[in-house]
């Protein structure tokens, strides 16, 4: 079944299960959901850690609602406490309870500033900030989030928009989940002021005009802060980038650091160099790595190909680092990666099990 997500709260979990189920359902994976009203930070403390390693959860969501909100900093210190019981976690994060909801918003607002101490601090990958959304019920896709909380609703609609385009063009869903992340973090609203590259896929207007002369679809970049949209010209071009590499030689292998790689770098630096460059050095029996294109490259960015291979094979040692003891081999050319699960499992794409206990 793969990594386990685990999102303990209280009854606000009931708003969110739903769409959490939805994008469960569409990767065929089980979800179960329960809640109960009252749960408290400190009660959490309590009994999360032991929840974490019965069900070998890969990353924690912990959702309370309003039971802590009349004293902000003891709210704070739970939270960190949550933080410290499950250090083995590598993803925790915190979702804060509905903030525009009278009479809490005050309580809410004030304790916006002890999110923002706690994501300073470190302690969690993110925290989701409440302070623009009435219900946990009206989540939906397009809401924005602050920081880090952007990204995590942001990563949802990456998926379902990543999903549609698989069916269209054929691209991988995790790779153009992994491209979301290094080029906007999923900012749907992301603009290069630069190249005037935009949306989450940061889609640049020579690639629109490309794809009109070669499909006759008419799209601007305006269209490109929709993640639908967006999703369907990158997943295009994506395929385009795969079947251009596998003409000059370069056979698709997702399980592979060095193919994942230079797929960014075509995405980035230009299908047509990259491949006259893989060409050049297949014929010259040099070996083909992101590193090596990049160094023949006139437009190269020397960090964004590591940012996709980061976000694409999260939870797998770094290029270069020595792998952990015991730990698995490398997938089969041509079969997703463990990692490339994992970056899907970010975008709720892996099992869900919501938990809770406790009453006030």
């Amino acid at each position: 079944m793969g990594p386990l997500i685990l999102l303990a709260g209280d009854s606000h979990v009931e708003g969110l299960a739903p769409p959490a189920a939805e994008v469960a359902r569409a990767f065929g994976r089980e979800f179960s959901a329960s809640y109960e009203r009252g749960l408290r930070a400190d009660q959490a403390a309590e009994w999360l850690p032991a929840e974490v390693r019965a069900a070998g959860a890969g990353e924690v969501w912990v959702q309370l609602g309003t039971n802590d909100l009349e004293a902000p900093h003891e709210f704070a210190d739970a939270a960190e406490a949550l933080a410290r019981a499950v250090p083995e976690v590598p993803f925790l994060w915190w979702l804060p309870p509905p903030a525009t909801r009278e009479p809490y918003a005050e309580a809410a607002r004030r304790n916006a500033e002890v999110l923002e101490e706690l994501r300073a601090r470190g302690g969690f990958v993110g925290v989701v900030d409440s302070r623009r959304y009435a219900d946990p019920a009206e989540l939906r896709d397009g809401v924005h989030f602050s920081a880090d909380g952007y990204a995590w609703w942001g990563r949802r609609a990456a998926v379902d928009s990543c999903l549609r385009a698989v069916e269209t063009h054929g691209a991988p869903t995790s790779l153009l989940v992994a491209l979301a992340e290094a080029e906007s973090g999923f900012d749907p609203d992301a603009v290069n002021p630069a190249s005037r590259a935009t949306g989450m896929w940061q889609v640049t207007g020579i690639l629109l005009v490309e794809r009109q002369r070669v499909t006759g679809d008419r799209f601007s970049l305006g269209d490109m802060r929709d993640p639908a949209k967006g999703a369907d010209v990158a997943g295009w071009y994506v395929r385009r980038i795969v079947d251009r590499l596998a003409e000059v030689g370069l056979a698709e292998d997702l399980g592979s650091r060095d193919y994942v790689g230079v797929v960014a770098v075509a995405y980035n630096a230009g299908l047509s160099e990259t491949a006259s460059t893989v060409r050049a050095l297949l014929s010259a029996n040099l070996p083909v790595t992101p590193e090596s294109v990049v160094a023949r490259s006139r437009r190269p960015n020397r960090t964004f190909y590591a940012d996709v291979e980061r976000a694409f094979f999260r939870g797998q040692p770094e290029r270069g680092a020595p792998s952990p003891a015991g730990a698995p081999p490398e997938p089969a050319p041509g079969r997703r990666s463990r990692g490339a699960g994992l970056a899907v499992a970010l975008a709720l794409g892996v099992g869900i099990l919501v938990v809770s206990q406790g009453k006030k």
